[in-house]
C-alpha cells in the first residue's frame, strides 16, 4: 500500500512498517505505481507537478513541472503516465 501524507509518501508492507520514499513533498495528491516499481505521484497547487521515484536509484524526479493543481495521477495500460 501506498500513502501519500504532506510532506511525504511511504509506503506501508505486510509487515508492520513503513518506509518513507520521498521527503519534503508539499501537497501530494495522487499515487500511481508502474509495473517496473516506479510510483508516480501529482502534487497540487499553483505551481503542482507531476514527480517519479525511481526504485532502482532510490530518488525522485521531477517529470512535467507547471501544471495548475494536478488532483491525480493514473497509468494506462501500455505504460503512459496522466496527470488529472
Amino acid at each position: 500500500m501506498l500513502l501519500a501524507v504532506s510532506p511525504f509518501c511511504c509506503q506501508v508492507s505486510a509487515q508492520p512498517q513503513v518506509e518513507t520514499l520521498a521527503s519534503g513533498l508539499k501537497h501530494p495528491a495522487g499515487v500511481a505505481v508502474a509495473s517496473d516499481g516506479r510510483v508516480y505521484f501529482s502534487e497540487f497547487g499553483l505551481e503542482g507537478c507531476l514527480s517519479v521515484y525511481l526504485p532502482d536509484r532510490q530518488i525522485v524526479d521531477v517529470a512535467i513541472s507547471g501544471l495548475t493543481s494536478p488532483a491525480g495521477v493514473a497509468l494506462a495500460p501500455d505504460g503512459t503516465v496522466y496527470a488529472v
